[in-house]
């Protein structure tokens, strides 16, 4: 029968429910949706890829500009990119002109949707083991959004060498 009375260790549990010795992670975010109004695709994508130089590239491509600051930045990083490296990309992408911005917006919701299971399962089917570049990026455990990334940038922007890609494949089917 309940005495009504708690004992010492009750009180102390009741006191400190979470008393666990797990190291408290500190939250720190970003303020990519404040300094990027209506990019929420490239604020995800960034905060998730954790091969940053293939957005490096991406910027790089689309701007027609060398970005080595943001190339320094994606060297540094090992994974995903720290708060204070996202803050500065954002700020370049900001400064971009806004038909670039829109186009990159366009560009990463389309790495986005190959990042679902769907995707991810289409993006394996096309990326090629034998190749250094796609096993590079094959190599890499569970990172669909930056295999998504590559595939995207193979197909928009092909290295000069000749790729036989199905998407390419199709395509010139259809032009003859």
């Amino acid at each position: 029968m309940p005495t009504g009375h708690t004992t010492t260790a009750q009180q102390e549990k009741a006191v400190n429910p979470k008393s666990s010795p797990k190291r408290a992670r500190e939250q720190r975010s970003d303020d990519g949706p404040a300094i990027l109004p209506g990019m929420e695709h490239f604020v995800d994508l960034l905060r998730k890829v954790k091969r940053p130089a293939l957005v490096v590239r991406l910027l790089e491509l689309a701007s027609g500009d060398a970005l080595p600051e943001l190339q320094a930045l994606a060297d540094a990083s090992k994974g995903k990119l720290p708060v204070e490296s996202r803050q500065a990309f954002f700020h370049c992408v900001a400064k971009l002109d806004a038909a670039i911005r829109l186009r990159l917006e366009d560009a990463v919701e389309r790495v986005i949707l190959l990042s679902d299971d769907y995707g991810a399962q289409a993006v394996q089917a096309v990326l090629d083991a034998r190749r250094e570049d796609d096993a590079t990026v094959l190599a890499m455990p569970s990172d669909r959004h930056s295999r998504a990334l590559h595939l995207y940038l193979l197909q928009e922007f092909p290295p000069r060498q000749n790729t036989c890609r199905p998407d390419r494949t199709r395509a010139v089917r259809l032009v003859h």
